[in-house]
This record gives structure tokens, sequence and C-alpha cells, in this order.
């Protein structure tokens, strides 16, 4: 099998394309689904395999229906490695995501994958153009406090009180 990873390149754009997965994840996580939609160009594909297939919009609708069922989660980008060629680019980056059952015994369901996503810059601003998603495993823990957490899945979340550029 072949690869071929550029080393080095554009740094600012590789920290934008980071900062951009970021934005996602703390979108999904505080449910922010508007912040979520200015990740993707308004033409994008979101392809999670048999979970959910289609454009950004039916993506965003489709949110609440599956993480809804979760009393919180937390998603992690670890290694990200881009590419960029002019105003596209692609990446691999490695997530861990975890998802925390609602109800009276709460599991922590642990899942691993990887987002292969394309970028385009458009205006001067990245954003994704196509995602698929890639589950390399899964597992379930448990044994949560459901009232030693502070952190919120909305708007009255600490993070939104206390950083006021956040808002």
């Amino acid at each position: 099998m072949q690869g071929k990873i550029v080393i080095g390149g554009d740094m600012e754009d590789k920290f934008l394309l980071r900062e951009l997965l970021e934005t996602y994840c703390r979108g999904i996580d505080r449910r922010d689904l508007e912040l979520v939609r200015s990740c993707f160009h308004e033409d994008a594909i979101d392809d999670h395999g048999s979970l959910f297939r289609g454009s950004r919009d039916d993506y965003i609708a489709f949110i609440p229906t599956y993480i809804d069922q979760f009393s919180m989660t937390t998603h992690h980008i670890t290694n990200a490695l881009f590419n960029v060629d002019g105003d596209r680019a692609e990446g691999e980056s490695y997530v861990l995501a975890n998802h925390v059952t609602r109800g009276w015994a709460p599991q922590n369901i642990i899942a691993s994958g990887r987002y292969a996503d394309r970028f385009e810059r458009r205006d001067g601003v990245w954003r994704i153009i196509h995602r698929t998603g890639v589950a390399d495993w899964s597992t379930i823990a448990g044994g949560f406090d459901p009232d030693g957490w502070v952190g919120k899945v909305d708007g009255s979340d600490p993070s939104y009180t206390l950083l006021n550029m956040f808002v």
C-alpha cells in the first residue's frame, strides 16, 4: 500500500483546517447545529456509512434524531494530517468519541474512527466539501455519576458564561 503525505507546506492552512475540525466537535457536543452547519459548504456531502449519507442540510436535520439519545457526548480530534494544494485540501483525522447513554445506569459508548475529509477554501474560508466517517472500533464502559456532571449540551454550558468570546 502506498501513501503520499506532504510534510510541511502551508502551516497556517493546516492550522485553520485543524481548527475547523475542532469547531465541528464543539458544535456536535454543544448541540449547536448552526456551528456544525458553518463547518460545511452548502453543497457538501456527509457520509457516515450506514448511519447517514446525504447533503449538509439533511445531515443537520439528522443530528438531533441520533444524538439526542445521549445525555452527553465528547468528540476528540487526535492525530490529523492534511495535504493542501491551493484552495483544495484533503485530511485524515482520528476521532475518539464518547457517547453517554441516558437512563438510570448511564454507560459510555466509546467509538474510535477517522474522518476522511475533502476541504475547499472559498472566499478565503476553509470548509468541508465531503466527509466520510470511517468506524474503526467501539466499546461500552459504565460507572458514571450523573450528579457530578457540570457540562451541559446546550447554551447553559459553562463555556458560554465563562468565555465571552465564544458567544
